[in-house]
């Protein structure tokens, strides 16, 4: 839930739609709207679940808005009848859940609609609003697919274009998507992963053929991969002798498909997916390179993080997160990143005027050696910038 929450939070502060999730201000008055909104998060081409989330005004600087007068609020049970009854290709319906959270005071209601591999979605007869009220009903057409793309759906009179349909039946059959495509999808699946101690490898429980090996190291390439360090291996009370970093593989049929490193913290109670690393300079004299630390959850590697602090022998991500969260900004997209990397490099006299920052951003730890200081005071310098500046934009100068 708390994940969850922490995504949604980021979406709102991203004052933007996109590819998976929608903004609402209000529950639907016509209700074939709601349909064909369910229809095409169920039918994204991201390969993941989908958000729509309603109680923001998206054309109002994406405010928040009062839900509890809204006679036309679902609950759970009545989203739930509300789809029972339409006529779906194959009798399968999208599998949604409802959430509301509290932000501000204001109570936002989250439909999450499940992904999985039943797409394409479609009505086999047209479905007409049920609110004779209103002047212009809109109607869910037989035979038509609806997708999103971007932050735009496919209009409720059209059908999506012939490549994306393309790609959601084979979506549904699986054996068509690609190795990569499977990758992507079954990493997004975190628990359906098994953890294998003795094989030091997790395998995909619904394909097994899909594992992520561990690659264990000979004593001469131990000494050498425990020379390699970051600044957030000495922020425990354990670094460890030898194997602080590994190597592993994404495989498909033992062949690798990708690979990349994995560090073990605390002595190696804890295993995550190395961090990703972006410079924030701009080539400007004003201040050396810093560094920001992050994790993309649409990429690969942040992918595989979730993985491994769920299943790997250890207290998890929520002890993690007492020593990882000074610094290291979780974002849901590429798109993201590269929108506040471009923030940053346009703003990138934030990081010079240490009088902005509150006193624990700008200390070092305790034992930590003096080379790597600098490295964690800069990324919590752009950590802060990010949830205090960037995430409220509107009230940057």
């Amino acid at each position: 839930m708390i994940e969850f929450e922490d995504e949604i939070l980021s979406l709102l502060h991203s004052k933007s739609e996109g590819g998976y999730w929608d903004f609402k201000r209000s529950w639907h008055e016509d209700d074939a709207s709601l349909l064909h909104d369910i229809i095409c998060l169920a039918n994204n081409i991201e390969n993941r679940d989908c958000y729509l989330i309603i109680g923001v005004d998206e054309k109002n600087n994406f405010e928040f808005y009062p839900l509890n007068d809204d006679h036309n609020r679902k609950n759970s049970n009545e989203l739930t009848i509300f789809l029972r009854d339409k006529k779906f290709f194959g009798g399968i319906r999208p599998s949604i859940s409802l959430q509301t959270i509290t932000v501000e005071g204001y109570e936002i209601d989250v439909l999450t609609v499940k992904n999985d591999t039943h797409t394409p979605y479609y009505l086999t007869e047209d479905y007409y609003s049920k609110n004779k009220n209103l002047k212009k009903p809109k109607v869910v057409l037989k035979q038509n697919i609806y997708t999103r793309i971007n932050d735009t759906n496919t209009p409720i009179n059209r059908t999506a274009d012939i490549d994306k349909i393309e790609y959601l039946w084979r979506k549904r059959f699986g054996i068509y998507l690609s190795i990569e495509e499977k990758m992507q999808l079954y990493l997004s699946d975190v628990k359906n992963w098994v953890y294998d101690d003795e094989r030091g490898m997790f395998y995909y429980r619904m394909e097994p053929l899909f594992t992520i090996e561990l690659k264990r190291l000979d004593y001469d390439e131990q000494k050498l991969q425990s020379k390699r360090s970051e600044f957030y291996d000495q922020l425990m009370l354990d670094k460890g002798e030898g194997d602080t970093w590994e190597e592993f593989e994404i495989k498909y049929a033992n062949v690798t498909i990708y690979s990349h490193w994995v560090d073990y913290l605390d002595g190696g109670r804890y295993m995550i997916a190395i961090p990703q690393c972006e410079i924030i300079s701009n080539n400007s004299m004003e201040v050396g390179d810093m560094y920001m630390y992050y994790y993309d959850l649409s990429n690969i590697q942040g992918l595989v993080n979730k993985i491994f602090v769920n299943y790997y022998p250890g207290e998890g991500w929520n002890t993690l997160k007492h020593y990882l969260e000074d610094f290291l900004i979780k974002f849901n997209s590429k798109i993201e990143v590269e929108n506040f990397v471009k923030f940053m490099n346009t703003n990138i006299s934030l990081l010079t005027n240490d009088e902005l920052y509150p006193k624990e951003v700008l200390e070092g730890k305790d034992g930590m050696e003096e080379s790597y200081v600098n490295y964690y005071i800069g990324a919590k310098k752009i950590k802060w910038v990010y949830e205090k500046r960037y995430l409220n934009r509107e009230t940057v100068i």
